[in-house]
């Protein structure tokens, strides 16, 4: 059984290509062919495999202490060196990988691509054009392999063993199985899941405490405090995580990885002679990729547009807008008294379908058209490396979702100004994003990998029924029925939860509480995922998550301004504090200016009553809740210096709390301070040569004690 699985296009060429991919692969690497399912697997041949991790990864060396960089000209250095465990599951993927990628088209495989080519168009082209491209990269290119991906191994079972039902995963092992871009994914969760706790049980007596006193969202004195300690928190969680994700990097040794990362073999450019390393390289000036950057600003642009159109829809459909620029009476009809989805009539199943939709739709434009059209816009900008590609990808899809998400939200806040419609919103999508990670993520993958396994075996019996032989789907064969792995989805949903969590932290206090329950489902799914129902993800180095660490501080900050602007426009809080600001009379309607339309009144002695043309106005409920004449400025005041003051104190913490924690910086200056020892013995040795060199009176003994 190989490391890594090649699956060819069932076509005239494959056996061809299979042939040929065998005669290239037959020095250097174990190759065991299916030509009945177009399946490869391959194996790096131990030797081959060294050499390519000559000053790739750290290991134990015997004597020291710290891990070092293996160095092949020095391997009987390192501990066990000559052990199959030397190199991990996830070192022997990325390695093969990278033996693979360096593989070029050579004459023979020119003729074989230009004849596909032919096949494919009809056309005969220029023959040598893909001369010396990756082999398996043109091959992708053009559709003939479909599958070029790590295959399983008997080190999966140990993975998750016992743990896939404990309240976290074992990151280390995972890491060693997966890779660091998997494994990061899963100490994140981990780290976010544990931080919870501090929110969910705050934000629970705040909950109860509502209950107790008969308040709401709308109306609670206390839950300011609630919600700009969150904002606190999360600055804090922000920082924990950095530090976390710092040790997890400087462990497995990617720390530096920016400074080693390979590049891509999709990247095309000129080639001009390197300023830092004087080789010849391939070039791409930023300007041209500048460019294409707006042109991909532009088409997130569109796509957030028609997201949003699919919001208001929604919004009709469930009766929250009754008028204005936004009111589509062809989607109210059916929420108005008598309509299908009418909130008073309707069962709550029913009362959901319109979020249902709403969720439905968002999926088709993401899943089946901007994700296409993301990739396509990701590939044609022509990064150099794969941080940089990935960074650019995760930030288009991410903007998209992210507005779909958030829209709705934003516009019950913010346009409506209604905190308690922001709840009810909130509810509605932690409700169904429940349901919707138990089927979608764990149920239909498994169920769908059963029934490709059956149809399978199914179709090797037909072809074998004429020798008699059993139909039996190999190892490589199931990996092959699999869906690939996509992590985006994961980070996805756990950093739009995050924004939910602070961004709206005083709409719903218990989001924090609800959120850990959901996380677990989350671990479990994760984990059945890539144990059982899908194929493993190649084995990328990473130093953590990424991009996704700066849109999860963007939200933070983010967070500062909404809880103020829900405080003060959205809801009736700021009103608790100080209601000398503030009266109610149902007789009084000035024309001053309008703050916001509520549903309910407070319920509060809001003191004297104001004489006519003292206050300015607004709806509560059948009464009119007044701001008094002259006290929008100090509304206004209030707000900017909360906002302000919110966000010096993040910046303080941001500030004062190093990232890079304090052991790791030692440990680097003293790695430094032993490789500077090392420079410094290897240069005194080198004068000692050519001092004894340049005296011809020294004997060889001589030189020998010098050198020494």
């Amino acid at each position: 059984m190989g490391d890594f699985l090649l699956k060819f296009e069932a076509g005239t060429l494959q056996e061809e290509l299979i042939a040929y991919v065998s005669q290239r692969l037959n020095s250097g690497f174990d190759v065991e062919a299916e030509k009945d399912t177009g399946l490869v697997t391959v194996r790096l041949h131990r030797a081959e495999l060294e050499l390519e991790a000559h000053m790739k990864y750290r290991k134990k060396a015997k004597d020291e202490e710290d891990p070092k960089l293996f160095d092949i000209y020095l391997r009987d250095d390192f501990e066990d060196v000559d052990t199959e465990e030397f190199f991990l599951p996830c070192e022997k993927a990325h390695l093969t990988q990278l033996a693979l990628n360096k593989i070029l088209v050579d004459e023979a495989g020119c003729e074989l691509i230009a004849k596909a080519e032919a096949y494919k168009s009809g056309s005969h082209g220029d023959p040598h054009h893909k001369r010396a491209t990756p082999l398996f990269l043109t091959l992708r290119q053009l559709s003939l392999l479909e599958l070029f991906t790590p295959l399983h191994s008997s080190a999966k079972g140990n993975v998750f063993h016992r743990f896939l039902w404990y309240p976290h995963h074992p990151v280390q092992r995972i890491r060693d199985y997966y890779g660091e871009e998997v494994a990061f994914y899963f100490a994140w969760l981990n780290h976010f899941t544990m931080w919870l706790v501090f929110p969910s049980v705050t934000g629970l007596g705040f909950y109860l405490g509502m209950i107790h006193f008969g308040l709401s969202v709308d109306n609670n004195p206390y839950l300011p405090i609630f919600s700009f300690g969150v904002v606190i928190w999360a600055t804090l969680f922000t920082i924990s995580w950095q530090r976390k994700s710092n040790e997890w990097a400087f462990k497995w040794g990617t720390f530096f990885k920016e400074a080693t990362e390979e590049v891509r073999p999709e990247f095309k450019g000129v080639m001009r002679r390197s300023e830092v390393t004087g080789a010849m390289e391939p070039f791409y000036p930023d300007w041209r990729r500048g460019v294409k950057y707006i042109v991909s600003a532009a088409a997130t642009i569109i796509m957030c547009t028609v997201a949003f159109h699919v919001m208001i829809a929604s919004l009709n459909l469930q009766g929250y807008i009754q008028g204005g620029v936004f009111f589509w009476p062809v989607f109210a009809q059916f929420s108005a008294p008598g309509g299908v989805f009418n909130p008073e009539t309707c069962s709550t199943l029913l009362c959901l379908a319109p979020t249902i939709i709403h969720v439905v739709s968002i999926v088709i434009l993401n899943q089946v058209i901007w994700r296409t059209i993301a990739t396509a816009l990701t590939g044609w900008e022509n990064h150099r490396t794969e941080a940089p590609h990935e960074n650019s990808l995760i930030l288009k899809r991410f903007l998209f979702e992210a507005f779909d998400g958030y829209i709705s939200l934003f516009y019950l806040a913010f346009y409506e100004l209604s905190a308690l419609k922001v709840r009810t919103e909130l509810v509605s999508f932690y409700t169904m994003d429940a349901v919707r990670r138990l089927v979608t993520e764990t149920l239909i993958p498994i169920a769908t990998i059963k029934l490709k396994s059956r149809l399978a075996r199914r179709a090797l019996n037909k072809v074998k029924s004429i020798t008699g032989e059993k139909a039996v789907v190999s190892l490589a064969g199931e990996d092959a029925l699999k869906e690939g792995y996509e992590q985006f989805d994961d980070y996805l949903e756990m950093v739009l939860e995050f924004g939910y969590i602070t961004m709206f932290a005083s709409a719903m206090p218990i989001a924090s509480l609800v959120s850990i329950l959901y996380n677990f489902i989350e671990m479990q799914s994760d984990a059945t995922k890539l144990t059982v129902a899908l194929r493993r993800p190649p084995s990328v180095r990473a130093r953590g998550i990424g991009i996704w660490q700066s849109l999860l501080l963007v939200q933070t900050f983010a967070a500062a301004l909404t809880n103020v602007l829900i405080f003060g426009l959205s809801s009736d809080q700021m009103e608790q504090w100080v209601p000398s600001w503030f009266t109610a009379d149902a007789a009084d309607e000035s024309d001053g200016m309008r703050i916001r339309v509520r549903t309910v009144a407070s319920g509060v002695d809001m003191g004297e009553e104001p004489t006519v043309g003292q206050a300015s106005g607004f709806e509560v409920g059948g009464a009119v809740a007044d701001l008094r004449k002259g006290k929008e400025g100090n509304v206004l005041l209030m707000l900017f210096g909360l906002e302000h003051l919110l966000l010096v104190a993040m910046l303080c913490l941001l500030f004062l709390i190093p990232t890079v924690p304090g052991w790791i910086r030692t440990a680097i200056r003293r790695r430094k301070f032993e490789e500077d020892q090392e420079l410094a013995k290897m240069k005194h040795g080198m004068r000692e040569v050519v001092k004894i060199k340049h005296d011809p009176l020294q004997s060889s003994t001589g030189l020998m004690e010098k050198v020494e």
